[in-house]
Formats: C-alpha cells, sequence, structure tokens
C-alpha cells in the first residue's frame, strides 16, 4: 500500500447503512472483488445504484501477483462480491450480491 493512501475519517462510521458506507468510501483506495476470484486494486471514484464500480489507477490481481495496470477500470455491479476499503489501520467491506457491511479494525503489522 503506497502512503499516498488517505487517511481514514475520525467520524465516519464503521457500521451502517449500506448508503453511509458508500458515501464515505468514495475517493478512499479499495479492492473490488469479481466472481472468478480476481480483485481490483485503485482509486474509487464512482459507484451507482447498480453497484458498478469506477475505479482509477487500477490493477488487476490474479493468484498474489499483479496481472495488468489500467488508467481507469469499470467492474460491473453483478460481476462484483464485494468492495474492500484498503487504508492503514482500517478494513472495511461490503458485499455487493447481499447488501451487507462486515467491518472490523485490523492491525497492520
Amino acid at each position: 500500500m503506497d502512503s499516498a493512501s488517505p487517511e481514514p475519517q475520525a467520524n465516519a462510521p464503521l457500521a451502517g447503512s449500506p448508503s453511509d458506507f458508500l458515501k464515505n468510501i468514495v475517493g478512499k483506495k479499495v479492492k473490488v472483488r469479481i466472481g472468478s476470484g480476481v480483485d481490483y486494486h485503485g482509486q474509487l471514484t464512482c459507484l451507482d445504484g447498480y453497484m458498478n464500480v469506477a475505479l482509477e489507477d487500477a490493477e488487476e490481481w490474479a493468484n498474489g501477483r499483479v496481472t495488468a495496470r489500467y488508467g481507469d477500470c469499470f467492474v460491473r455491479g453483478n460481476n462484483g462480491e464485494y468492495v474492500c476499503v484498503l487504508e492503514q489501520g482500517l478494513r472495511l467491506a461490503f458485499s455487493l450480491s447481499q447488501s451487507v457491511i462486515r467491518s472490523r479494525r485490523l492491525g497492520w503489522g
């Protein structure tokens, strides 16, 4: 993870409605996992009501390594499994298939 990632907001909710969660992660570095198990890492720039996700500076990850780099990336909502915020000391995840928020604080060694 690069040091240019924005710091977590102190007043941002760790749980709440899916709408609250999604509003608070726009502009943050995220990981989007699709049904095939491939991950896309990048800065979340846009997310709509169909859970379509737009990322900037995106990387495609498969089998633990970067397989492609994209300037911009669009993940269609019905292909996604979840969105996970990648920030130091904080991990938030949103299941795209079940509209359930799971969150917890983690130590990042």
